[in-house]
């Protein structure tokens, strides 16, 4: 058995700011962790005291003063405040954003594979009130008029979904 099958059924990698509140991969937002430890922390900040403690704490202080973790990552791990609002809505602002430019550049891959077609957005309000008026999906939707029911194949699309992952 090799070091790194080892080393993945025990260790694994986990993000200081959780994932559910900014999509951060970098340094600075991950960490190495026992799998227990990770499948324990759910999505909250700021860190336990289970985590953070006096022995976690000081190891973090050396790596900092070694210049091995920068400022910004130490203050991560050890912060103990919650998210402010104003932080909260950076979040969200930040990800409208990468939202935008990542619609944009499907958009324009789209149309430069196929120049005759018309690259048409729609606002997700539109999207629930065409499920509610034109049928339901499976048996979600009790308030549409239509018997149909639309089919949502999630072996085709479920890119809107979690998914797990390993490194």
């Amino acid at each position: 058995m090799s070091i790194n099958a080892y080393s993945t059924r025990i260790k694994t990698v986990n993000y200081i700011y959780p994932q559910s509140k900014i999509k951060d991969d970098s340094f600075t937002n991950t960490v190495l962790v026992k799998r227990e430890s990770n499948a324990a922390k759910t999505d909250r900040y700021p860190l336990g005291s289970d985590i953070q403690t006096p022995s976690n704490r000081r190891f973090w202080k050396f790596l900092k003063e070694k210049g091995l973790i920068t400022d910004e990552k130490y203050n991560r791990l050890v912060r103990t405040e919650e998210f402010s609002d104003e932080e909260l809505s950076g979040f969200i602002a930040r990800q409208l954003v990468e939202t935008s430019q990542s619609v944009k550049a499907v958009a324009s891959i789209l149309g430069e594979l196929n120049p005759e077609t018309s690259i048409c957005y729609s606002k997700a309000e539109n999207v629930s009130s065409f499920r509610q008026n034109f049928g339901k999906i499976k048996d979600g939707n009790n308030k549409s008029n239509n018997n149909e029911q639309l089919v949502k194949v999630r072996e085709i699309n479920d890119f809107h979904h979690a998914k797990t992952y390993s490194r």
